[in-house]
């Protein structure tokens, strides 16, 4: 699969602005938790090449997925993605196990942390909009992601939200890593 999305991080007014905004458009939204457990090497071999190996469950579901090839086309981020349903949450993840799955070395990565998001869907035909509140490592972070099907123009949402992009942004993943390491 290959994802396209536009993020941007909110300050905590924006993003109750935006919430308020959302909920007066659209009618069909729905709310979740959703948790991403991070995994990579101890010097962060996978968060260098940019990019993410994680499971993310919802609800009881647990899904392993991958991230990489992730490049900036004209603001809008894009990366292949493969997912698998898997059954429980491991501690280590060989990629021999899922070498048709990752297609990586032959390495042990190793559970490194979680991030918890509380998100909003907010959806019509071709676009879904995802407003985050997230947690991790003692800190909270709001963001907006509008992902699209390819030729879809999203510049009117991005007009009437009032929210400016930065394609220089981190993703989750990439946040999460850069605390844990001053942490470290």
């Amino acid at each position: 699969m290959i994802e396209r999305e536009i993020k941007s991080l909110l300050s905590k007014e924006k993003y109750e602005i935006v919430k308020k905004q959302l909920f007066e458009s659209y009618i069909n939204y729905a709310t979740f938790i959703q948790i991403n457990y991070y995994y990579d090497t101890y010097n962060f071999s996978l968060c260098h090449m940019g990019n993410t190996l994680r499971i993310r469950q919802k609800d009881e579901n647990l899904m392993i997925e991958y991230k990489y090839n992730k490049k900036i086309v004209d603001n809008v981020r894009i990366c292949d993605e493969h997912s698998q349903e898997i059954n429980q949450l491991p501690f280590f993840i060989n990629s021999k196990e899922f070498d048709s799955f990752l297609g990586i070395d032959n390495c042990d990565y190793e559970y490194i942390g979680n991030l918890t998001t509380e998100r909003i869907d907010f959806k019509n035909k071709k676009i879904l909009i995802s407003l985050d509140k997230n947690l991790y490592l003692g800190k909270i972070d709001y963001e907006i992601e509008i992902e699209f099907e390819e030729n879809v123009d999203t510049n009117d949402i991005l007009l009437d939200l009032d929210i400016s992009i930065n394609n220089n942004m981190n993703g989750k993943y990439n946040r999460f890593v850069e605390l844990l390491k001053e942490l470290r």
